[in-house]
């Protein structure tokens, strides 16, 4: 792989599979977590590790990454940006050359709150779903939920003043953050039984978003 020729590149890995090469560092911050948490924490960033050393061609723990729990994945000078999501069943991870927030969401999972859509979305997002039908909703929220969230990632914010503070425009595939003159690309899509929403900083054409899906000859 040429790295110089790839602008971004994205990755789902099954939850289940077993854990990469992680830094004693990252033993140690797992070491202090929950068991759950430990177990996310160590799988999430020993994937990132994995993917970022098959595309510069190096060692897992020679990858310059600073990753503590609850903020986003820091890669060193030269090596990009990188941003992950996970939902119960798989990991999401996106690189590229330039900032980048990604998420996921399991499709079938019911996220659709109506005190959610009142209180945290901006009058956009209720005018854009309110005239949808009952067996549509779920769809349009679940479209707006991971648009949201990797906007959130893109700008390492917090998530309910991201969710009403971020204006959508789903027509031009852009947003920006209370009414700023800065917009950000915007793309979702469904992947298998998956909707994914990435943010970035500079355009991504359609071919960039294609899927790496682990499997056990990925290796």
């Amino acid at each position: 792989m040429n790295i110089n020729s790839k602008k971004a590149s994205f990755w789902i890995f099954p939850i289940d599979k077993k854990q990469k090469t992680i830094s004693d560092q990252e033993i140690h911050i797992a070491s202090l977590l929950p068991k759950k948490r430990a177990i996310q924490y160590k799988i999430s960033r020993g994937y990132i590790r994995f993917i970022i050393s098959k595309l510069f061609k190096i060692k897992p723990l020679e990858v310059p990454l600073y990753s503590l729990p609850n903020a986003n994945p820091v890669l060193g000078k030269n090596f990009g940006y990188v941003s992950m999501s996970h939902c119960y069943d798989a990991l999401f991870i996106g690189w590229s050359k330039d900032k980048i927030g990604v998420d996921i969401e399991k499709f079938n999972k019911n996220l659709l709150d109506i005190k959610i859509i009142k209180r945290f979305f901006n009058e956009k997002d209720n005018l854009r779903i309110q005239n949808i039908s009952k067996e549509l909703l779920q769809d349009e929220f679940i479209k707006i939920w991971v648009i949201k969230e990797s906007l959130i990632k893109w700008q390492n914010g917090n998530l309910f003043n991201g969710l009403k503070y971020w204006d959508i425009n789903h027509k031009m595939k852009i947003a920006n953050y209370k009414n700023s003159k800065s917009n950000i690309n915007i793309s979702n899509f469904r992947f298998k039984s998956w909707e994914i929403g990435i943010a970035s900083s500079e355009k991504l054409n359609s071919d960039q978003f294609k899927i790496n899906f682990y499997d056990d000859s990925f290796s």
